[in-house]
C-alpha cells in the first residue's frame, strides 16, 4: 500500500484536562508506493477529546509527489 514518512519537529501541547491540542510540523521524507518520492514541509494541527477518545489530526500545507 502506499504511506508516507515524515519526522516531526518543534511539536508543541497543551491542554485542561479534557481537551488536549497539538501543533508542530512535519518534514515528508518520502514514502512507499505513490508516495515514494514525496516531499514537504507541512505544518500539523490536532485535538484529543478524553471522554470520546476522539482524535483529529491535519497537515497543512503543500505536498510534492
Amino acid at each position: 500500500g502506499a504511506k508516507i514518512n515524515f519526522k516531526m519537529s518543534g511539536a508543541q501541547g497543551c491542554g485542561d484536562g479534557e481537551v488536549f491540542s497539538i501543533t508542530g510540523r512535519a518534514l515528508v521524507t518520502g514514502g512507499a508506493g505513490a508516495y515514494k518520492k514525496a516531499k514537504g514541509n507541512l505544518k500539523v494541527v490536532g485535538s484529543w477529546k478524553k471522554d470520546s477518545k476522539a482524535v483529529a489530526i491535519a497537515f497543512i500545507g503543500k505536498l510534492t509527489v
